[in-house]
């Protein structure tokens, strides 16, 4: 169920890096970042996942240490949209090789979008 959307959600202070919604899940609040695992210039390569990985679970960790106590959430996903199976390999691969002090208490989502 959805809780709160990105421009509900309150950060203290102000200009936070945010995270796009929350939603209730087996009665836990929890906070969900969306992107996509994208190149439009060359092909994705490993450097492109570490840079977007870095980049969005940094965010994750200050919009989580951020939020305001009404907002709080117990943990975040990190749903990333990818265009093809390549994609989502090199987001996998480059996840786990991540420190866990970045990967914190983030569930990574990787999700292959195919044209129809």
């Amino acid at each position: 169920r959805l809780e709160k959307t990105e421009m509900e959600i309150k950060y203290f202070p102000y200009g936070s890096k945010i995270t796009d919604y929350s939603c209730t899940l087996n009665g836990r609040i929890i906070g969900i970042s969306v992107t996509r695992a994208v190149s439009f210039s060359k092909p994705f390569e490993k450097t492109d996942a570490r840079r977007l990985l870095e980049k969005k679970l940094y965010g994750v960790i200050i919009s989580t240490r951020n939020v305001m106590k009404q907002y709080r959430w117990s943990k975040q996903i990190l749903h990333l949209l990818c265009p093809s199976d390549s994609i989502a390999a090199i987001i996998e691969e480059e996840f786990s090789t991540l420190d866990d002090s970045l990967r914190s208490n983030t569930v990574l989502m990787v999700t292959v979008t195919r044209s129809v």
